[in-house]
């Protein structure tokens, strides 16, 4: 690696402390009942509401389908945005009014994967919202196919951001009964102090957080940006 390992941790503690975000792209904050055309909603029932609000004046409360089929609330972009390349992560804004942890759940496929539309070809990721309120961050970049446990063990490469055709959002198991308040679904794109770098270490299918650069086994060093392995790791 052309950069020393010294140099990485000294970049670390930096970007903790000065990380911030570029630009970003509001893909819906539930304003209006034109907003909630943009979204297929499975649940036992919706309405915009003023409570929890992160952005704007409303909010989109879900409330729990006990019946539902796969999860309590489900969320489906109708056309989702093709080209999310530019962006570093997805953020929805999630408040949990229930006295419990809650399941959540996304669903993200490309154009590959329509060509072999099974669940082990689609990204299925998930996590935990705790009662009260949650940012529930996503990365773009790096998302593997399949589990986190089983990777991309069919498609051999992760899902391209520039050729995105799915993305859907779960929320509770089958049988639960509560409400979810969902606003402020967007992109952004993090701002990196100038000269100063951050190397995320892992396998070549993994998902990378903001400002970080990611460095596997297959990092060839490159003049383009700079960083890479080059020669025998002891040149």
């Amino acid at each position: 690696m052309v950069r020393t390992r010294t140099a990485v941790v000294a970049v670390w503690v930096v970007l903790v402390s000065s990380a911030g975000w570029s630009a970003e792209q509001v893909v819906t904050s539930f304003e209006t009942q034109d907003d909630l055309k943009q979204w297929s909603i499975s649940s036992g029932g919706t309405k915009l509401v003023t409570e929890h609000v992160t952005h704007g004046k409303r909010a989109l409360e879900c409330i729990f389908d006990p019946k539902g089929r796969w999860s309590a609330v489900g969320l489906a972009w109708n056309r989702p945005m093709k080209d999310w390349s530019p962006w570093d992560v997805l953020v929805i804004d999630v408040y949990n009014p229930n006295n419990r942890p809650i399941r959540a759940g996304c669903t993200i496929g490309d154009e590959a994967w329509q060509g072999k539309p099974t669940y082990w070809n689609r990204h299925n990721g998930g996590t935990a919202l705790a009662p009260g309120k949650n940012k529930w961050v996503i990365p773009v970049h790096g998302l593997w196919r399949g589990e986190a446990g089983s990777k991309n063990n069919d498609i051999k490469t992760d899902i391209d951001p520039t050729r995105i055709t799915r993305l859907n959002f779960s929320f509770g198991g089958r049988g639960e009964t509560g409400r979810v308040i969902v606003d402020h679904i967007r992109f952004l794109r993090s701002e990196r102090p100038k000269d100063l770098w951050a190397f995320d270490f892992g396998p070549p299918s993994q998902a990378v957080m903001p400002g970080w650069t990611a460095v596997s086994n297959r990092s060839a060093y490159d003049d383009a940006t700079g960083v890479g392995w080059r020669g025998a790791l002891w040149d």
